[in-house]
């Protein structure tokens, strides 16, 4: 029960923070902790995969992965990525805001498909 405790008030943290940060912040921050479950899926099946790619945690990993592309490719979009570094590389973000619904259905496709991938390391 303490963990839960703890677990809801980073949640509220988290919520608090993110209703105040840029949305290029809340996206950078969605893709890189969508890599750490990324990883961690794909080196669990790496094995199963390999031998079979058409098994459903396998085809969860890769819309997880397409999903996290996708996103990637709307913040570039979005702070205007031709800048090197990029926003994601520590640049400056110059926001297009007519991008910004683009960007925003992105990280809730993110948000989905993480939450499948979740599941597979749980």
């Amino acid at each position: 029960m303490q963990r839960f405790g703890l677990f809801g008030f980073m949640l509220a943290l988290l919520l608090a923070t993110v209703a105040c940060a840029p949305v290029q912040d809340v996206a950078r921050d969605g893709i890189a902790a969508s890599k750490g479950a990324l990883v961690t899926a794909q080196s669990k099946y790496r094995d199963q995969c390999t031998a079979n790619p058409a098994m459903k945690p396998c085809r969860i990993i890769h819309e997880g992965v397409a999903a996290q592309h996708l996103a990637v490719e709307a913040l570039d979009l979005y702070c205007q990525g031709v800048a090197t570094p990029s926003f994601l590389d520590g640049g400056k973000c110059s926001p297009d805001k007519s991008v910004e619904p683009r960007l925003k259905a992105a990280l809730q496709n993110l948000d989905v498909m993480i939450r499948d991938v979740k599941g597979l390391i749980q």
